[in-house]
C-alpha cells in the first residue's frame, strides 16, 4: 500500500485490524484486546480537535509504535509464547515503544535522542 494515498485513520488502520484480527482473535485474546485498544486510542486522540497538536503527535506516534511492534512480533509469536505469556508480551511491547523509532535507525536505547518529529515519543 503507498502510504501516500491513505486519506483517513481507519484507512491507515484498516491493514493493522485485518491482519491482527486473523493473527490474534483466536488463540491470544490478550494481544487481540490489546490491539483493539489500540485501534480505539488512535481514533480517538485522530479525533480531537483541540489540544496541543504536538502532543497528539507524540500519543499517535506512540500508539503505532506499539502497532508496528505487534505486527512484527505476530511472526515470531509461537516462538515468543513459549518464553512469556501474553501480559509479558504486552509489557515489552509497551517499553519497547519509547525507543522503537531509534532502534530502526540503528541506534540503541541508550543513545541520545534525536531532533526531528518522528522522536516524539521517544523516553
Amino acid at each position: 500500500m503507498n502510504l501516500s494515498n491513505i486519506q483517513s485513520s481507519e484507512e491507515y488502520l484498516k491493514h493493522y485490524r485485518e491482519f491482527m484480527e486473523d493473527c490474534f482473535s483466536i488463540n491470544y485474546p490478550l494481544l487481540a484486546s490489546f490491539y483493539k485498544e489500540l485501534h480505539h486510542r488512535f481514533l480517538e486522540v485522530v479525533s480531537q480537535k483541540d489540544g496541543p497538536v504536538f502532543e497528539q503527535l507524540q500519543e499517535l506516534l506512540g500508539i503505532d509504535a506499539q502497532l508496528q511492534i505487534l505486527y512484527e512480533m505476530a511472526e515470531c509469536i509461537e516462538s515468543l509464547k513459549l518464553e512469556m505469556n501474553e501480559e509479558k508480551i504486552i509489557e515489552m511491547i509497551k517499553r519497547d515503544s519509547f525507543s522503537f523509532y531509534r532502534e530502526r535507525i540503528g541506534l540503541t536505547k541508550k543513545d541520545p535522542i534525536p531532533r526531528g518529529l518522528i522522536y516524539l515519543s521517544e523516553k
